[in-house]
This record gives structure tokens, sequence and C-alpha cells, in this order.
């Protein structure tokens, strides 16, 4: 499939040249694309090695979800570990929006900063849900090099969009 992909974009590219492509604006400039090796693995682009200038160029991979990348959830347990994802990279504003209006309120945003710049890295090491609850235990890394272990519950609510946002936190 991945042939027959590459050999359509590839004739496109030369229908494009063919039809009136005549490179002076760079907005209608023709890209050309190599077809895969088809032995090549997943994820990876074929490397072209010949030394002919008008040889084509590999394409941009599809771009896939990365794991980097959290998205909001509508499960408790993908909830729980999309925030701290989030929280790990250093996302605080975006965790912050992960929170209801209420615990918003109830938190205080100067608070909740405050918290998360001593925080260095957080993992999940176990998380669970049910219905409206998860329950995680977490491992916090602080600036300060320490370490920390702690069980956590938290309740959600649905947001407008049907994602899950925490209304209540509770460690133990």
């Amino acid at each position: 499939m991945l042939v027959v992909l590459g050999l359509l974009v590839a004739g496109a590219a030369a229908a494009l040249l063919l039809l009136g492509g005549d490179g002076d604006d760079p907005g209608s400039a023709p890209t050309t694309t190599a077809v895969p090796d088809t032995t090549a693995p997943p994820g990876t682009e074929p490397t072209d090695t010949s030394a002919d200038p008008t040889t084509t160029t590999a394409a941009p991979a599809a771009e896939e979800p990365a794991a980097e990348e959290p998205g909001a959830a509508t499960d408790p347990e993908e909830a729980v570990r999309s925030y701290y994802a989030l929280m790990d990279a250093g996302r605080i504003e975006e965790g912050f929006a992960r929170l209801s209006p209420a615990y918003q309120e109830r938190t205080g945003e100067a608070s909740y900063r405050g918290f998360w710049e001593t925080v260095a890295g957080v993992e999940v090491l176990e998380a669970s849900g049910d219905g409206d609850t998860a329950t995680a235990t977490l491992l916090y890394r602080l600036q300060d090099g320490s370490t920390s272990r702690e069980r956590v519950t938290l309740r959600f609510v649905e947001a407008p969009d049907g994602t899950l946002l925490i209304d209540d936190y509770q460690v133990g």
C-alpha cells in the first residue's frame, strides 16, 4: 500500500511539472517524493544515496500522536496518566486548565504554580480508574534532588466537550 501511495504522489508531482509548474512562483513549486523501499521497517524513511541532483527526496512522514503530547481524556485512568504526563513535561498552564473551574478556584493558580515549580518530574507508577475517580501511585522528583512517593485519589467531572477535569485531589 505504501508503494501505491508513493507512486500516486510521484505521479501527481510529475503531472504538476508537466501541466504548469513553471518554478517561478514558490507557492506553486512542485514537490517530489521518493517511493518508499518496501523492505524498510515501519516508521523509517528510505535513504537516498545517489549523486544525481534531480533525484527525488522523501516526504516527511505522516505525524502520529507523540507520547509527549498528552491529550485530554474521557477515561479516569487515561486522564490521570495524561495529566501527569503534562506535569512531568513542565506544562503547568496546560495542567491548570485540566482542573475544573471549581477546583481552580479552591486551589488558586499561584498556589498551584508554586507547588509544580518545586517538581522536576513526576512518574505515574500505577493507575486505575472506576466511575468518576482514579487512584494512582506517583513518584515525584523534586528540584532539590529528593524524591517522594504518594498514593492519590482524583475525582473528575465531565467538561462540556466530554473530557474529564480534575475536581478533587486527596492524598492517601
